[in-house]
């Protein structure tokens, strides 16, 4: 008897749930997403190919280039993995994929390609400049949310000034697995960051 009671409760618990979960989805479908609008926040990209530091530098450049603006790197270290645009890029499989570190920012480069992965602000006194944005130290997160209102809507909010990232796609393109991550610190820009998911 007990068992029967039990199996009865489960399958009305069961009912219910699927009932909701088809109601919410069919009804109100942006609330699981706290009001992101999916098919808007898709067309959110800043387009990592035309952003160029200091104007200049674009996202691909070269290592002698890299080398005319900010001198020997503090040091230089082998990138492990395959988990690189490089990788892409130059086809080479007897090349290595080295970092240039100066203080916190990393450029890697395999033969005379040259990337930018991690732009610090503290410790690199440029800006990357792109045709919608200035992206520099101290940069106000209202600015990043007036051009990204959906990915900033994202935002896991904490205390009275803000840390964190926003997550953008780095081009329009489905295929292309990289991302932009800007990383605030007190609701100021103190890093970008490209990275490249794995098609794994």
């Amino acid at each position: 008897m007990r068992f029967t009671w039990l199996v009865t409760i489960l399958i009305l618990l069961q009912s219910c749930e699927v009932e909701q979960s088809e109601k919410s989805y069919s009804t109100n479908r942006e609330e699981c997403f706290n009001n992101v609008n999916p098919s808007k926040w898709r067309k959110e990209i800043l387009e990592v190919d035309s952003l160029k530091i200091d104007g200049l530098i674009p996202f691909v450049s070269d290592r002698s280039t890299i080398l005319k603006k900010f001198g020997n790197p503090d040091r230089i270290s082998k990138k492990n993995g395959n988990n690189t645009f490089l990788n892409i890029l130059v086809r080479d499989e007897y090349l290595d994929v080295q970092e240039m570190i100066y203080g916190s920012s990393i450029f890697e480069t395999k033969g005379q390609v040259a990337i930018f992965t991690l732009i610090d602000f503290e410790s690199t006194d440029v800006e990357i400049i792109h045709p919608k944005i200035t992206l520099k130290r101290n940069l106000k997160i209202e600015e990043i949310c007036i051009l990204f209102p959906e990915s900033c809507k994202l935002m896991l909010l904490a205390g009275n000034l803000w840390s964190g990232h926003i997550e953008l796609r780095a081009s329009d393109s489905t295929l292309d697995s990289r991302r932009l991550y800007l990383v605030f610190r007190n609701e100021k820009l103190v890093k970008v960051l490209v990275n490249n998911f794995s098609f794994m």
